[in-house]
């Protein structure tokens, strides 16, 4: 059976359809803006100009049947409709993706749904409304649902996201340390090694991370006591939650130093945790994040760029909370001037509350590492991370952190052991993984055997600088 045909004064109408009804659908239901630099341009702007067009060639092939412009440029409308508003629709709902591949993945099913909808016996009104519901509605909620479900198997789903106990490397405190607190000895020296995925040691096996070369490093120079690592890392941790869980159950570990190593995201971090500690809301995902993760982690030969593809993960703070700056390393995006608010009622603000609570409650010391990542010293390293556009590497403005705290450590009550002179200075190479933005095992071990020797030179360990290089 032939599909009827909407005519308009003898000017097919359904041929045009996905241009016309589709894209005006979308664009209702889930048109934000296309930026330019410090320019937008909002998507509903496309609806009058999409119709305007059509309507001024249906108007002039009615007025003057023999006119063959209009008549030619609505045959080839309606044979480039499909993908022309299926490149609309995919613009509008996804950010495109610098990635060919990734780009040809995700337009495939919006033309085929398109392509369907043209061509259903439906009335127009019906198909739209299911293209719209099932692009706008049920995949986000479907992909929602399973995203969440595969990350309640691995931390709990309110703001601090900790780590799920495993039976196996992350014990019942949600650290991940192969063990309990009951196994460390009254005799050892207990170091709690606080940040974020670099402190965890993403992609490592336990014994390659940080905190775990750290103790065997010293295990093997000659201390007057035993040192035992806990790795108190997690993915995306930040210092307002290392403080947190470090209140909760720091004091069942018995430490003698507690150790947090800055990473330049937590500036951005501690601003988003705070204001959603604030909302009492449970976890936000960055779904940016999240997709890169998972693509790179299923496609390694990658990089996949995916940063930023689902627009309805965004939400604008409300007007009664603090403002969050837009870009994740905007410590390095800006001069110091400018960003140092948003520093020091962050992380700053945090660390400082981190060595009040080891001081007066643990009554030990806290020390600070601060390290660089891969863009900010090296050109080489890690060239097809999937985070590489967004921030400039050796940019003018990579070493504000660093900068702000040589301006500041004579004031700070706790020493801070700098690890950029090692990495900039190291002849092994490379100390980042290709394609992903975290240390390899190299990278990984001189961490920590620059912050052994460091913490050892300061007196903060049972061992001596010699011995611990």
């Amino acid at each position: 059976m032939r599909v009827a045909v909407l005519r308009v004064g003898g000017v097919r109408f359904r041929g045009v359809l996905g241009s016309l009804v589709v894209v005006p659908i979308v664009i209702l239901l889930w048109g934000t803006t296309w930026s330019f630099g410090d320019r937008s341009i909002d998507h509903r702007w496309l609806v009058p100009g999409i119709w305007g067009v059509w309507g001024v060639l249906a108007v002039a092939r009615i007025a003057a049947p023999g006119f063959s412009a209009a008549r030619r440029a609505l045959a080839g409308w309606e044979r480039i409709d499909l993908g022309l508003a299926a490149l609309l629709v995919h613009g509008i709902v996804f950010q495109l993706p610098r990635d060919a591949g990734f780009a040809l993945m995700s337009f495939a099913p919006v033309v085929g749904l398109v392509w369907i909808a043209r061509r259903a016996p439906l009335a127009t009104a019906l198909y739209a409304a299911v293209v719209g519901g099932i692009l706008f509605y049920v995949f986000p909620k479907v992909i929602s649902a399973r995203m969440f479900s595969r990350i309640a198997q691995v931390h709990d789903l309110s703001v601090d996201h900790r780590l799920a106990p495993d039976g196996e490397e992350i014990n019942a405190d949600g650290i991940r340390f192969r063990g309990d607190p009951a196994d460390l000895n009254r005799e050892d020296f207990v170091v709690l090694f606080l940040g974020d995925s670099f402190t965890y040691g993403h992609k490592l096996d336990y014994s390659d991370s940080y905190p775990y070369v750290f103790e065997d490093y010293l295990n093997r120079s000659r201390c007057t006591a035993r040192v035992r690592a806990v790795n108190f890392g997690w993915l995306s941790s930040s210092p307002l939650l290392s403080l947190r869980l470090l209140r909760e159950v720091g004091y069942r570990y018995q430490p003698d130093l507690v150790v947090y190593s800055l990473d330049v995201t937590d500036f951005h971090d501690d601003l988003r945790y705070q204001r959603e500690l604030h909302r009492m809301g449970d976890l936000e995902l960055d779904w940016a994040e999240v997709a890169n993760v998972l693509a790179n982690t299923a496609l390694p030969w990658g990089p996949i760029d995916v940063r930023g593809i689902f627009r309805f993960a965004a939400k604008p703070p409300d007007d009664d909370e603090t403002t969050l700056p837009a870009d994740r390393f905007f410590v390095t995006a800006l001069p110091l001037e400018q960003t140092r608010p948003d520093i020091e009622r962050g992380v700053m603000k945090n660390l400082a509350a981190m060595n009040d609570f080891t001081r007066d409650v643990l009554e030990i010391p806290f020390a600070l590492v601060i390290y660089p990542r891969a863009y900010q010293y090296s050109r080489r390293e890690a060239p097809r991370t999937w985070e590489d556009d967004r921030y400039q590497r050796l940019g003018p403005f990579v070493r504000e952190p660093l900068n702000y705290i040589d301006q500041v450590a004579d004031a700070l009550p706790f020493p801070v052991i700098d690890l950029w002179p090692a990495f900039e200075g190291s002849t092994r190479f490379p100390l980042f993984f290709r394609n992903d933005p975290h240390w390899n095992r190299f990278g990984a071990a001189l961490a920590a055997e620059t912050a052994a020797h460091e913490l050892s030179h300061r007196g903060l360990l049972p061992c001596t600088a010699q011995d611990s290089r």
